[in-house]
């Protein structure tokens, strides 16, 4: 069997060439984009997973009486698109928040976890809300009193690792 020399062949090759780049040039975006919001619903899980252990620990020190202390690493770092801008934790005495922790993400949406059961109050050192803007520090936890009621006190620490 003789090997038949066709030079049209050779002249599709360029057109063959653009084509195989157009279609993979079309399929970067929607692997990157699939990339990215694999990489949110990690960080989203993860963000849940942080805010669960904080309120589980806030209920555990309160039960466990004055003096506990616990620190809990905090990182809300995100390798995908969606970030956070604020993590609150607590509020004053009889406000609302005085018994959750709030996440906003860059988005606007809002995480909440809320110590229902039994209802722990945290605050600051100053009584008020803990207001954090930076994506990883150290809460440190620390079961007190103010005026004859239990707080659990929340420091943001920075990150000593």
């Amino acid at each position: 069997m003789a090997l038949r020399h066709d030079r049209r062949a050779v002249e599709a090759i360029p057109l063959r060439l653009l084509i195989i780049a157009v279609v993979a040039g079309l399929s970067v975006m929607p692997a990157a984009e699939a990339l990215d919001s694999l990489k949110n619903k990690t960080f989203l899980q993860r963000c849940e997973l942080l805010l669960d252990t904080a309120i589980r620990t806030s209920q555990r020190m309160a039960m466990e009486g004055f003096g506990a202390v616990r620190t809990i690493s905090m990182d809300f770092r995100s390798g995908g698109g969606l970030r956070i801008t604020s993590l609150t934790v607590g509020d004053e005495w009889g406000e609302p928040g005085m018994a959750s922790i709030i996440l906003e993400l860059s988005t606007g949406v809002r995480m909440v976890r809320s110590a229902k059961e039994p209802v722990i109050w945290m605050a600051s050192e100053t009584y008020e809300g803990l207001r954090v803007y930076s994506e990883f520090f150290d809460l440190r936890l620390t079961t007190g009193s103010h005026q004859s009621l239990h707080v659990v006190i929340c420091e943001a620490l920075p990150w000593t690792s």
